[in-house]
C-alpha cells in the first residue's frame, strides 16, 4: 500500500500565489492524494534468472478551487498497466550480490477517466488523474547491494522509457531513479535504514486534443517534468515469533529535500 499526498503550487521552487495561477487558469488545484494498492508474483527461473510481474490498482482525489471561490473534487480509479520484469544475477556473492533489471509494461490502464468540474457537465481529467500512460514502457536498471555481519548499503539507478504516443496522441516523460541506500540491523528481527533518491521526470511529449489547456494547470503539459530529492527513513521487522517466520513487514516514509518543476505544479507533501 502506497500513499503520496500533494498541496499547493510550486513553479520551480518558489511558491506561486493564487491570483497568479486564476491569471492564466479558470481552476487551482489545492491537494491531491494517490493510493495504490500493489500485489507482485516472481517466479526462480534458475539461480541467474528471476521472473516477476506486478498488477496495482490505483485511487486519485483532487481537490480544486474556482475564481467564485467554489471548492469541489474530482476522482478516477482503476487497475493501473501491468509490469513484468526480468531480474538477471550478474554477481552472487556473500557480501554483494548484482543482478540487471529489465521490464515492460502493458497498457492496462484508462487514459479516458472524466468526472463533473463544479458544475453537471462531465469532462475529460487531466493528464495527472489518468491511471494508465497508454504507451508501451519499458524499464532498463541494475541493483547492486553489500551485506555486512550488521550493515548493509546498496544503490539502484532505473530508467523507465515510454515508447511512441497513445491513442490521444501524447506520452507521459521519461523517468530516471536513483535510490542509494543504508541499513542497521538493531536485533534479529528488526532494523531501520535510511534511503535517498533522486528522481528525474521528462515533459510530456505530444497533446490531448481533447484536454482544454487554461481549465487547471495540470491540463497544460507545460507544466510537466521535474526533478525531486527524497530522502526516507524506513524500517523492515521479522516477527520474532515461529509461526510468522516467512513475513517481513516494512514501512517506509518519504520526505521531499528539493523540488523543482517545470510550470506551475503541486509539491509533494
Amino acid at each position: 500500500y502506497i500513499l503520496k499526498n500533494m498541496s499547493g503550487n510550486l513553479n520551480g521552487n518558489s511558491e506561486v500565489e493564487i491570483y497568479d495561477i486564476f491569471d492564466k487558469y479558470n481552476l487551482i488545484s489545492e491537494s491531491n492524494k494517490i493510493e495504490s494498492h500493489k500485489v507482485g508474483f516472481m517466479y526462480g527461473v534458475s539461480r541467474k534468472i528471476n521472473l516477476m510481474t506486478s498488477i496495482g490498482f490505483t485511487l486519485k482525489t483532487m481537490n480544486l478551487l474556482s475564481k467564485k471561490n467554489q471548492a469541489f473534487q474530482v476522482s478516477s480509479s482503476g487497475v493501473e498497466d501491468v509490469n513484468f520484469f526480468g531480474l538477471y544475477s550478474i554477481i552472487d556473492k556473500s557480501m554483494n550480490k548484482t543482478h540487471l533489471n529489465i521490464g515492460i509494461s502493458f497498457p492496462i490502464g484508462s487514459i479516458s477517466a472524466n468526472d463533473n468540474f463544479s458544475s453537471s457537465t462531465i469532462i475529460k481529467l487531466p493528464y495527472n488523474m489518468q491511471i494508465g500512460s497508454g504507451t508501451w514502457n519499458t524499464r532498463l536498471g541494475f541493483t547492486t547491494f553489500f551485506q555486512l555481519e550488521n550493515i548493509s548499503f546498496g544503490l539502484q539507478p532505473s530508467y523507465k522509457i515510454h515508447i511512441g504516443k497513445n491513442s490521444y496522441n501524447y506520452s507521459f516523460g521519461n523517468i530516471l531513479n536513483v535510490n542509494y541506500w543504508a541499513a542497521v540491523k538493531i536485533s534479529n528481527w528488526i532494523s531501520v535504514s535510511l534511503n535517498l533518491q533522486n528522481k528525474f521526470t521528462d515533459k510530456i511529449r505530444g497533446i490531448d486534443t481533447e484536454l482544454t489547456s487554461n481549465i487547471v494547470p495540470q491540463s497544460n503539459t507545460y507544466n510537466y517534468g521535474f526533478y525531486l530529492f527524497n530522502s526516507s527513513i524506513g524500517t523492515n521487522i521479522i516477527p520474532p515469533f515461529e509461526k510468522f517466520k516467512n513475513i517481513r513487514i516494512g514501512i517506509e516514509y518519504f520526505l521531499p529535500l528539493l523540488q523543482n518543476y517545470n510550470g506551475i505544479q503541486m509539491g509533494v507533501d
